[in-house]
């Protein structure tokens, strides 16, 4: 049973990171990057200054859901822990 459960677990996770690559693939090929690393790049500086505190509203924009965002591990998270 338990090694039924990792291996699902393995597949999910496996599953996702698919689904997370090829959604990068996307957002580099509309912003015309050359890699999906550098699409998550700024993608994840967008949420960062759309959520920067003291930020002025310039209109209706709401503040970015950052609850299930893609996660790094620590060593890619730009040193801040």
């Amino acid at each position: 049973m338990m090694a039924e459960t990792i291996s699902e677990t393995a597949i999910e996770e496996n599953k996702e990171k698919a689904q997370q690559l090829s959604a990068l693939t996307e957002l580099a090929e509309y912003l015309t990057l050359k890699r999906p690393a550098s699409a998550r790049f700024w993608r994840l500086k967008a949420i960062e200054i759309l959520n920067a505190p003291g930020r002025s509203q310039t209109g209706p924009t709401p503040v970015v859901n950052t609850n299930n965002v893609w996660t790094s591990s620590a060593g890619m998270s730009n040193g801040k822990h």
